[in-house]
């Protein structure tokens, strides 16, 4: 199974104390680079490490840690590397160097996709139906440094592991859905952008939007 309990409480808009237990993520990186000009997808090791530590700030307090347990870099042509979308062909060309169990957590960095979505992940329920789906797929411009201002701390993947272990976009549904799933998550509209503070875009409902919580879209 997923983390996703673990999960629910590291992302939720409280954090909850769960005591002594820990538990250890093993991470496998696919890093896929265009295959005639390695600067474009071939970042340095350090990124990756930067990333980890971004990660592990917002789950190491309810015992829950992500470690690096491979790291495989691998040339691809530039329309594989530019072309994935969730649930396209290329994604599933990706997708085969998929290692580990179902604790494993898979990421394969890409390029961006011209034509939008390049960066998806699967959910928990996923899984039983098709293991080798099973991981996060991420635009290496979202990582540390990359080229996404506003975008390029970290957090986008914090967001998309967040997705992986079971939670939903916090505007899901609007102000009558169900937003991440978190109960202590307040409602609010899609569309928030920057760092709109104080932003209560549904006012029948309580508190005001969570733009600080990972699961939601603003600026980081």
């Amino acid at each position: 199974m997923h983390f996703t309990i673990l999960a629910l409480l590291a992302f939720s808009y409280n954090f909850v104390c769960i005591g002594a237990a820990r538990f250890t993520v093993p991470v496998h990186f696919s890093v896929f680079h265009d295959q005639n000009n390695q600067a474009d997808g071939n970042f340095p090791d350090g990124v990756l490490q930067q990333q980890m530590q971004v990660l592990n700030s917002f789950t190491q307090q309810i015992g829950l840690t992500f470690q690096i347990a491979s790291v495989r870099r691998i040339p691809v042509p530039y329309n594989v590397l530019h072309g994935s979308h969730a649930g396209n062909n290329v994604e599933r060309i990706l997708k085969q160097y998929r290692q580990g169990n179902v604790q494993a957590l898979n990421i394969y960095t890409v390029g961006s996709n011209p034509n939008g979505g390049s960066t998806s992940a699967t959910f928990p329920k996923d899984y039983n139906s098709d293991p080798r789906n099973d991981g996060i797929v991420i635009d290496y411009g979202f990582l540390p440094g990359g080229r996404y201002s506003g975008y390029n701390t970290g957090k986008a993947l914090v967001r998309e592991v967040g997705h992986w272990a079971g939670l939903f976009n916090t505007y899901d549904g609007g102000c009558g859905g169900n937003g991440d799933g978190v109960d202590d998550t307040p409602a609010e509209l899609p569309g928030a952008s920057g760092c709109p503070t104080g932003r209560d875009s549904c006012p029948n409902k309580p508190g005001v939007d969570p733009i600080h919580n990972m699961m939601d879209s603003t600026d980081e």
